[in-house]
């Protein structure tokens, strides 16, 4: 009974003498933020995170040309069942509870998170300088294009600029003036511009992109002499010389694309929900255009 009792006694100093370090231990066995973001290959992961958002559902796989296109005159919908949140949008009668506008607030600032994550980590880590200046150039041009596509969307929108640290870290979720979102996007692209390489691989940010989107954001301002001045700096580009050769998978990244979102072709994970909504063997009617012309989704 002795030595049961000191055995006891043994294991209970053991559990009071344990740092919060010793077991507060990040997992040796997978990528965290406790072991990531050291070396220049782990930022060039973590900003492939950020563009990998544009993919999603939330941004332009569905939700952003539902709450655009699908409410000009380019494209109506015509459907029931699962689809009527979509009819909804169609209509301008969406409600708070439908899921297009939901999981596009959430996808957009899942993305906008990983940039901030990209940008605020790097300045300490050891890498080559022009490296360095390209990544952070890449993730404030796609941080501009997501709170660009909020702006105009949803107006006025909290302006996240930090990397959360922990749940509650909730300060920064507050809206602020619409005019507020803009300038920071303008002060982004502006430095994004001056960081980012002329030409890139297929799907990758350019100055080119960065001015074409500044140029959008004066427009939507209302500001033409500073659009005219962003949109003068767009070169290298020039029209197709037929319109259909803009679509078609032979005819990606063609010499007309200043920023494309490259998808896997299919209706998997990384395929597109577009291409579905416009195949002719499904189930719903979309109408394209203000004539009669539809297609079957």
């Amino acid at each position: 009974m002795k030595t049961k009792n000191i055995f006891s006694i043994f294991i209970l100093i053991s559990f009071m003498s344990c740092s919060k370090e010793f077991t507060d231990l990040s997992p040796i066995s997978e990528r965290n933020t406790g072991s990531f973001y050291t070396s220049a290959n782990d930022f060039e992961v973590a900003l492939a995170g950020v563009y990998n958002t544009l993919l999603s559902q939330g941004v332009y796989n569905e939700a952003i040309w539902i709450m655009n296109d699908l409410r000009s005159d380019i494209t109506f919908w015509d459907a029931g069942g699962l689809a009527a949140a979509i009819v909804r949008y169609d209509d301008f009668e969406e409600t708070t509870i439908d899921y297009v506008g939901r999981d596009s607030w959430i996808a957009h600032y899942k993305g906008i998170g990983r940039a901030n994550s990209v940008i605020g980590r790097i300045e300490d880590v050891e890498m080559d300088a022009s490296q360095k200046t390209r990544i952070v150039g890449e993730a404030k041009f796609l941080r501009s294009l997501l709170y660009y596509n909020l702006a105009t969307t949803f107006g006025n929108v909290p302006l996240v600029l930090n990397e959360a640290t922990s749940a509650d870290d909730d300060k920064e979720n507050v809206q602020v003036p619409i005019a507020q979102i803009y300038s920071q996007i303008a002060a982004d692209l502006t430095e994004a511009e001056s960081s980012l390489p002329s030409t890139a691989k297929g799907g990758r940010a350019t100055k080119g992109a960065a001015a074409a989107l500044l140029g959008k954001v004066h427009l939507t301002q209302g500001d033409k002499t500073s659009a005219a001045s962003a949109l003068k700096r767009v070169s290298g580009y020039s029209l197709v010389d037929n319109y259909t050769d803009l679509w078609g998978v032979e005819n990606e990244f063609n010499k007309e694309s200043i920023f494309e979102v490259s998808y896997e072709s299919g209706y998997g994970v990384l395929g597109n929900l577009y291409t579905s909504a416009m195949n002719t063997e499904l189930g719903a009617t979309v109408t394209s255009g203000p004539e009669t012309f539809q297609r079957k989704v």
